[in-house]
Formats: C-alpha cells, sequence, structure tokens
C-alpha cells in the first residue's frame, strides 16, 4: 500500500515538473516571437509594422512566467519592443499621412522595461543593452515632455522631466555619456522638473526637486522665484517671502522676483508701494499692457481711498493717473478688454461717490438746495455718459461679462431708456439663471 502511495505522489510530483517545463518552453517561444517582431520591424519598418503589436502580445505572455522574469531578456525584449513602437510613432505620420498611432506610452514603458532589465543583467552585453536602449529612449521621452508643456499638460511634462533625470543618474551610474553633458543640463532639467510639477499642483514633488537644486549649489533668480511660488501655493507665506526677499538681495534687477514681489503687495493691498514696483517694472518692460492695467488699478485704489478721507487734491491726482495708464495700455493693444471694462469703472464708481453727496442734497428742498442737487446731478450724469461707451464696448467683447451688463442696465435707467435697461436686465437675469448669452448687443457686425 505505501509503494503504491509514494509511486501516486512522484507521479503528481513528475507531473508539476513537466508543466513548469512546458511554461518555460512556451515562455521562451514567445520571446523569440518578441525579439523576432524588433528584428523584422527594423528591416522594414513600413511592411513589418504590425509585427510589433505581434511582439507586444508575445512579451506579455512571456512575462507571466516567474522563471524567465528572474532573467534580463525578457525585459530588453519588451523595451526594444516598446522604443520601436517610440520611433514608429515619429516615422510613420512623415511616410503614411493616414498613420493611426497606437498609445502605448511606448517611450515610458520602454524605461520601465529597461530600467527592469538592469538588475537583472548577469552578463555585460546585457548590461549594455540596457544602457543603451535607456539612452535612445531618452530622447523620446524628452519629445514627450517637451510637447506635454507647450500644451500646458504640466503633470506629464513633470513626469517626463524627472523620469529624464532618473535615465541621467543611470546612464552615470554605470559610467556612460549622459545627454545632460555637463552640470548647467542637469540644473536646467531639475528647475523644469520643479516649476512643471508646480504648475500641475504636484507641490512635494516640486520641493523635493527644488531642493534638490538648492542643495547642488544652484543660484540662480529662478529658484529663488520658484521657491517663492511654491511655499505660496503651500500656504507658508512666510517661508514664501524668505526666499523672495533673499532672491531679491541677490538680484535687486530680476523681473521675474520683481514680478513675484508685486503680486505679493497686491495680495497684501500695500498700494502705496505697489506704484513704485510698477513703474520700475514699466521701466524693464514699456510694452507690457498688463502692467500699465495694473498700476492703473492700484491708483483707481488709492483714488477712491482719498475721496473717502475727503482728501480731493489727492484723489484727483490717482484719478488722473488711473485713466491715463488705463488709456496707455489701451495704446499698446485697443482690443485689450481688461483696459476697456476698468476705464468704464474708474467713471462709473466715481459718478456712484458723487451720488452720495447727491442723496444728502437730496432732502433739502430750499431754492440754494435744489440748485446745488440739480447741478451735482448734472455733473454725475456726465461722468455716467463717459462710462458708457466703455461699458458698450465691453460688452461688445464678452456678451457675458456680468458687471458690464449691470452697469449697463443702472446707465440706462438713469438716462430713462427704460427698454434699454429692460434689455440688459433680461440679460442679466438668464446668465444668473444658468444660460448663455452668445451674442452681443453692441457687436458691430
Amino acid at each position: 500500500m505505501k509503494k503504491a502511495f509514494f509511486a501516486l505522489i512522484f507521479l503528481v510530483a513528475g507531473a508539476v515538473v513537466m508543466h513548469a517545463q512546458a511554461d518555460i518552453k512556451e515562455a521562451k517561444k514567445n520571446l523569440k516571437t518578441a525579439q523576432k517582431a524588433v528584428s523584422l520591424y527594423n528591416l522594414d519598418n513600413r511592411e513589418n509594422s504590425a509585427k510589433l503589436e505581434e511582439g507586444i502580445d508575445a512579451i506579455k505572455l512571456a512575462l507571466q512566467n516567474d522563471e524567465l522574469t528572474a532573467t534580463a531578456a525578457p525585459f530588453l525584449a519588451e523595451g526594444d519592443l516598446y522604443l520601436a513602437v517610440a520611433s514608429r510613432d515619429v516615422s510613420m505620420p512623415m511616410l503614411d499621412p493616414e498613420w493611426k498611432t497606437v498609445d502605448y506610452n511606448a517611450a515610458q514603458l520602454a524605461f520601465d522595461a529597461y530600467t527592469a532589465a538592469l538588475p537583472l543583467s548577469e552578463k555585460k552585453f546585457e548590461t549594455e543593452a540596457a544602457l543603451k536602449g535607456l539612452s535612445e529612449t531618452a530622447g523620446y521621452i524628452n519629445n514627450a515632455a517637451v510637447d506635454a508643456y507647450n500644451q500646458k499638460d504640466f503633470e506629464n511634462a513633470y513626469k517626463g522631466f524627472a523620469t529624464m533625470l532618473k535615465i541621467h543618474d543611470l546612464l552615470v551610474e554605470n559610467g556612460k555619456e549622459s545627454f545632460l553633458a555637463d552640470d548647467a543640463k542637469v540644473n536646467d532639467q531639475y528647475l523644469f522638473t520643479g516649476i512643471c510639477a508646480l504648475q500641475a499642483g504636484a507641490l512635494d514633488v516640486a520641493d523635493e526637486y527644488l531642493s534638490k537644486l538648492l542643495k547642488r549649489g544652484y543660484n540662480e533668480p529662478g529658484i529663488y522665484e520658484s521657491l517663492f511660488n511654491l511655499y505660496q501655493a503651500k500656504g507658508d507665506k512666510e517661508k514664501a517671502k524668505q526666499f523672495l526677499e533673499e532672491g531679491l538681495g541677490k538680484y535687486p534687477e530680476d523681473t521675474g522676483l520683481l514680478f513675484a514681489q508685486i503680486n505679493l503687495y497686491l495680495q497684501e493691498e500695500r498700494t502705496d508701494e505697489l506704484v513704485g514696483k510698477l513703474e520700475m517694472a514699466i521701466e524693464k518692460e514699456p510694452t507690457n499692457k498688463s502692467l500699465y492695467s495694473t498700476l492703473g488699478q492700484v491708483h483707481d485704489k488709492l483714488y477712491q481711498a482719498y475721496d473717502q478721507k475727503g482728501d480731493e487734491a489727492e484723489a484727483n491726482m490717482h484719478f488722473d493717473a488711473a485713466l491715463k495708464n488705463y488709456e496707455k495700455s489701451l495704446e499698446i493693444d485697443p482690443e485689450y478688454s481688461d483696459a476697456v471694462y476698468s476705464i468704464g469703472t474708474l467713471y462709473y464708481n466715481k459718478a456712484a461717490l458723487m451720488s452720495q453727496e447727491l442723496n444728502e442734497l437730496a432732502s433739502d428742498y430750499s431754492k440754494e438746495g435744489i440748485k446745488k442737487y440739480d447741478a451735482l446731478k448734472a455733473k454725475i450724469d456726465v461722468i455716467f455718459d463717459q462710462a458708457l461707451p466703455y461699458f458698450q464696448k465691453a460688452e461688445a467683447m464678452d456678451p457675458m461679462e456680468r458687471n458690464a451688463l449691470i452697469a449697463l442696465k443702472e446707465i440706462y435707467a438713469r438716462k430713462n431708456q427704460l427698454d434699454m435697461s429692460n434689455e440688459f436686465k433680461e440679460r442679466l437675469d438668464k446668465i444668473d439663471a444658468g444660460g448663455t448669452i452668445s451674442s452681443s448687443y453692441f457687436k458691430k457686425n
């Protein structure tokens, strides 16, 4: 009985071995299919393009075998396949305009495969093949990252730039020449990665790369501006200011840092200090329309503040300065909608402030009181009329500009043009109900 029992055990064990042998045999067969697919594609790209898909299907099956995946061979084959696909994505559209790219994210998959192969490489030729593959893959990853950046896809941009740094490190560690030939290029790569991660909202990733860059001794204005923006985004305003002040101390003439300081002052409403900073920025960029517009907004705030204090001379000075800067931005770009709307608002707010005094006169029914009321009302009407064409133009530029519609509704109501006032009230009601205004009332055909 015992002999029969042991015979059964040996029989089952033998079956398992045979099954494992069958698996590895099939896996190696699939590996050869994958390797052959790349060779055939390299012989004739156009004729054998479909072989790459056959190879990808085969290598996926081969990678299911644990014995085979303990070696570098299947990962090298996988890397070669996806590297060939990355090459095909570039060359085939030029050869065949009807070509449809298969979206594998091929360059990244090639990188993953070669990096998996590297620590498993027991023979020199395997190590060399993995490193060569990584070096060739870098160009495709860089192109994809640059394309993503140009399309404002900052997440894929920073991931691509970060992969480039990983490839650089692997090449250098293994004594190979890197595409990032010197420290300056490596530093630029860290900066690109950090900035793109910041733009993508990946704040911890941005912090990682920008901090590494600082530790590398990188000492250029861009790092301080980026760290200021990073810690602003993290809500650590004190640390943000620390980097901004350090950067300005080293590079007081840098435009990027100056603009960062202007943005900080805008947030903190440090209007008196902003005037000088904006004037300094305008000296550096005299054709920057947004700087004139921003300076106009600062003078506008100062005008309102001094008007509330009752300092008429100072208020008028800031009103004139605001108007002058808005008009300057329109000289640079006559279709600059921000400036158009801002001039309308400047006049409108002035008339609204004067209307407060008018309300006080409304209760004085004496002959002198009525005379003052009528004179002031006439002045206010003139100022509202000055605002009107700017709001008309703002509405023509954007029929969904809600504040322009409110101003138009109110101005026409004051002018007793109720049909016009109701027109803009209906448009406002439609927007407030979640609707869309597709055509402008004032747009010229």
